[in-house]
This record gives structure tokens, C-alpha cells and sequence, in this order.
């Protein structure tokens, strides 16, 4: 309880007339006819603003309250489902994190263990730099690096960091070159299963390159790190994703306003490296846990896709509620 309580001038108090459900008032304010309303009025600058006539000129539709109430009930219950989904990957999330803090310096089974310059690990496990299991490429920064004028609408994939979001390959926006263009370069083109990690900016992002393309052009800000024996590349893109490699790798990147990760230091980094049997029980063990965060994103993105949809025609009066039965919805 927080009452009672002042406002600063950047806040405006809604308060309601009789027989106004607070619930629905809510949902129709921050609804798209509303939101469209607040682009098309609000002062641009560096601080956009809106005056406390422009908030009480608002247009909401008002149905009768009971109507009201009903369609309150329904986007809450999309909402409560919204955040029960949301709790449950925050939870996963979670868990996937000791999970690998357990799987990835005990390992599985093990009762004897040895003291490294990484951390006490497994004995019967190695330690080695990223140099002595991977091949470290970097992109073709010669004069034939392509410029904006060489992208096309279809061919090879020239990929960006953007391409990489929270160790994951993210392909809805990509940029092409022509395969004339590809083959004409020299470095940077990737093989399946190689690990790509970026060096500047945003440094340490890792993804494997498993993807419906056979190969691709990273740019000058990344890297390509081709697993050779003993290491497999999606025990290394877990390991590197680990949260202790992660802070191992900021640490190392040189630069304040923009990170860069040199290649060479990139070289240098310790590994604790388990049998490839092992390796490869790690990766089933952290890909199980990994595709039940993913479906349940995909199920977070289908909830927030019906809500908006929702609100699209409930808001507007598009579609009707019926009053009386909870779960009919009438055209």
C-alpha cells in the first residue's frame, strides 16, 4: 500500500466516473487506437510530451459496464497466461544456468577432481586454449570486402552481429551478396556446425551455424571458430556461453567505447575439455532444457500476438462480447 501518494508533471491521474471498470479503462489506454492517437500528438524532441488536454481529449469506445467488465476479464486472463509463461521461462532460464554450472566444471559422474588454472575440474578432463581444438578465422578484409553497393535481394548470406542474439542464429533480417560476389572472396566463409563469435561491440556473442543455408559471409566483426578433434562445436558454443567464460572474454576485450576481442588473445582462452562421449551428453543434457525455453517463447509470442489481436477488435467494437456466457465471443 502506497496511498497515499503525489505525482510528478510528467504523470497525469485518470480518475473515473461512476460505473467506469478501471480494468478496461486500462486496456483501452494502452490499446492501438490510443497508442496512434499519442504518435500523432505528442511533441517531437528529445523528450517527446503530451499535455493534460491531449490526455483528456482521448477517444475511448465505452460499452455498458457489463460489456466493460467482460472484456477486462477476457484480455486478463490472456495477460495472466502471458506472465505464468513468462515465469516459467525466467524459472528455466534459471535452472539452465546452474544446470551448466554443474555440467560444465563437475561434469557427469565424476567423484575425483584436480585443480587447474580454470578451477578445480573433473581429473580425468583436460585443460586447453581455444587455438589447440578450434581453427580461428577471421572475415576477408581485403579491398574486395563487400560494400553496400554489392548486397542483392537473394544469394549467400553475409552475416552481421545482428545476425546473433543471446548465443543464437537469427536470420529474419539477413543481407545477401551475389555468389559471384562469395566466391570471389578469400576468408570468412562458413562450413555447417562452425561456431561464430563476435569481436567488436557487443564482443562474445556466440552461434553455431545450423541454418537451411550451405554456407555464408561473416563481416569484419566476427569470427569463425571450426572445431578440429576432440571438441564438439556445440559443447564449444555452450562452453563459450557459459556465463564464467563470458565475464572471462569482457574482461580480456580491449577498448571502452567499443569493445574489440583481438584474435589473438581470442587464441588464449582455457578450456576445460571432457571426452567427446562426455561432450556430447553435455550438449543432449543443455539442448533438452534449451528447446523447452523454446517452446515456451514460441507459446509467450502466440499469447502476445492473441492479445493484440484481441484487443484489435474487443477495443474497437469490431467484435462483441456476450455478457451472459463466459467464453462466447460474438462476430
Amino acid at each position: 500500500d502506497i496511498l497515499p501518494a503525489n505525482t510528478n508533471q510528467a504523470v497525469s491521474i485518470v480518475r473515473l466516473c461512476e460505473g467506469v471498470d478501471r480494468k478496461y479503462i486500462f486496456y483501452a489506454l494502452s490499446g492501438p487506437s490510443v497508442e496512434k492517437y499519442i504518435k500523432e500528438v505528442s511533441t517531437v524532441g528529445a523528450q517527446p510530451n503530451l499535455s493534460l488536454k491531449q490526455v483528456g481529449d482521448f477517444l475511448i469506445p465505452l460499452p455498458n459496464n457489463g460489456e466493460q467488465r467482460k472484456i477486462a476479464a477476457i484480455l486478463t486472463s490472456v495477460d495472466d497466461a502471458i506472465t505464468a509463461t513468462q515465469r516459467i521461462i525466467d524459472q528455466t532460464e534459471r535452472v539452465k544456468r546452474g544446470l551448466m554450472q554443474q555440467l560444465l566444471t563437475r561434469g557427469i559422474g565424476h567423484t575425483t577432481f584436480k585443480q587447474t588454472e580454470i578451477g578445480e575440474i573433473p581429473a580425468e578432463w583436460d585443460v586447453v586454449t581455444l587455438g589447440e581444438v578450434a581453427k580461428l578465422i577471421d572475415g576477408d578484409r581485403s579491398s574486395k570486402y563487400p560494400k553496400q553497393s554489392d548486397l542483392v535481394e537473394q544469394g549467400v548470406p553475409f552475416l552481421s552481429t545482428a545476425n546473433i542474439k543471446n548465443h543464437r542464429l537469427v536470420l529474419d533480417r539477413v543481407n545477401y551478396i551475389a555468389q559471384e560476389k562469395f566466391d570471389s572472396l578469400g576468408k570468412g566463409k562458413l562450413c555447417r556446425d562452425d561456431v561464430i563469435i563476435t569481436l567488436r561491440g557487443s564482443v562474445g556473442n556466440v552461434a553455431v551455424f545450423v541454418c537451411p543455408f550451405e554456407t555464408a559471409f561473416i563481416n569484419a566483426q566476427m569470427a569463425i571458430l571450426r572445431c578440429e578433434k576432440p571438441i564438439n562445436s556445440r559443447f564449444l558454443h555452450a562452453y563459450l556461453s557459459f556465463f564464467r567464460t563470458q565475464k572471462y572474454l569482457s574482461e580480456i576485450a580491449s577498448g571502452s567505447a567499443q569493445p574489440q576481442l583481438p584474435l589473438k588473445d581470442l587464441t588464449k582462452v582455457p578450456l576445460s575439455l571432457p571426452t567427446v562421449d562426455e561432450q556430447r551428453k553435455i550438449v543432449n543434457i543443455v539442448t533438452a532444457v534449451d528447446d523447452k525455453i523454446d517452446v515456451e517463447k514460441l507459446t509467450l509470442k502466440h499469447l502476445n500476438h492473441l492479445k493484440h489481436s484481441l484487443m484489435q477488435v474487443l477495443l474497437t467494437g469490431k467484435v462483441r462480447v456476450h455478457v451472459d456466457f463466459p467464453s462466447e465471443v460474438l462476430v
